[in-house]
């Protein structure tokens, strides 16, 4: 199997994600779809090592399956949403907050030998 997926490092991992051959899925799921269940499960996987690392958590995998199933179908709802407009999406421009107030803008960017992320406030 890992010969298929040919995973060296996390940026081959991100490509395969963003850019899945369309062998891996049947008829039913669209490759936006196959991303997006890809990136929830990351993530998923993610905020569960944190629980555990940082707060000590106990896992119970057999809630899992359920959960998972459940955010897949909350950000599917909005991915369906998307496809069905055919309404332009609007250019959003950074607002400069209030006075007394802060915004905390973040990013991160992956390579083959590192990973930077950076954050600004104002």
């Amino acid at each position: 199997m890992s010969d298929l997926l040919n995973v060296g490092n996390s940026l081959d991992l991100v490509k395969l994600m963003v850019n899945p051959s369309s062998t891996w899925f049947n008829d039913g799921v669209s490759k936006d779809h196959f991303t997006l269940m890809a990136a929830l499960i990351m993530d998923f996987i993610w905020k569960l090592r944190n629980k555990v690392v940082f707060h000590n958590e106990k896992v119970n995998f057999q809630v899992i399956p359920f959960k998972m199933a459940e955010h897949f179908k909350e950000h599917s709802a909005v991915l369906l949403n998307q496809e069905r407009s055919n309404k332009d999406i609007s250019v959003q421009r950074w607002i400069k907050p209030l006075v007394g107030c802060y915004k905390l803008n973040c990013d991160a960017a992956l390579g083959e030998k590192k990973c930077l992320c950076g954050s600004a406030s104002s």
